[in-house]
């Protein structure tokens, strides 16, 4: 896995941004990997963050489970007092006074939070955001897009090679095909296509066909 907590502080000093955050926060359906979290914010504030089980109130997080586009803090800033008091207290921790936060929806079903931040004006920070937000979002997806494929080269090497018929089916499944249907299309005994499911359920790790299809596609074994 590269070093990804290094690249966010090269990207951070380039931009002249005081932090950078990357959260993939709900892996994809059938995973067997955990939320990752690669940030430049304050130990003290990564520590007090989870302590306080924040990730059940972070206004933050909240609002970008509603949105697909990069949406900044302001706004959210004043929208409780508990807000307000999330905000002063990440800001007294040293996270920033202003920040920006990008989601990025994958086709396997996880989603994932890019965040900037800055002890800027609102002036110099717009004017940033003016110059620069094409190139946070762009940043965002390549970042994501490289986490992704460590992880699933890394779960590839646990995986359990796929028979070329289990593969067949777990395609077809993905296809929204009962395994009737498969069986007519590839000449099998019905009996024999759930043979072949129940084989590449359980050499994915996986308990169920919908498991086995997601965990197959995020690890590139079938394509949707």
């Amino acid at each position: 896995m590269p070093d990804y907590e290094h690249l966010l502080t090269e990207m951070q000093d380039h931009f002249g941004l005081s932090h950078m955050s990357y959260y993939w926060v709900c892996p994809p359906p059938g995973s067997r990997s955990e939320n990752i979290l690669f940030t430049t914010y304050p130990k003290d504030w990564i520590e007090h963050y989870f302590e306080r089980n924040y990730g059940e109130s972070d206004p933050v997080l909240r609002f970008a489970r509603q949105t697909l586009l990069p949406f900044g803090w302001d706004d959210l800033r004043s929208e409780t007092a508990l807000s307000r008091s999330f905000f002063e207290e990440a800001e007294d921790f040293g996270v920033g006074h202003t920040g920006l936060s990008v989601p990025v929806w994958g086709r396997f079903g996880e989603s994932a939070l890019f965040s900037v931040t800055a002890e800027w004006s609102k002036t110099d920070w717009e004017g940033f955001l003016d110059g620069h937000l094409a190139d946070l979002s762009h940043a965002a997806l390549l970042l994501h897009d490289s986490v992704m494929s460590n992880i699933t080269a890394k779960q590839d090497g646990a995986t359990k090679a796929l028979s070329v018929r289990e593969v067949e089916v777990l395609e077809w499944a993905a296809r929204g095909k009962t395994a009737w249907e498969t069986a007519q299309i590839l000449g099998l005994s019905e009996k024999t296509v759930y043979f072949y499911l129940r084989r590449a359920t359980s050499k994915l790790g996986v308990s169920s066909k919908t498991q086995a299809v997601a965990r197959a596609a995020v690890s590139r074994v079938i394509q949707l």
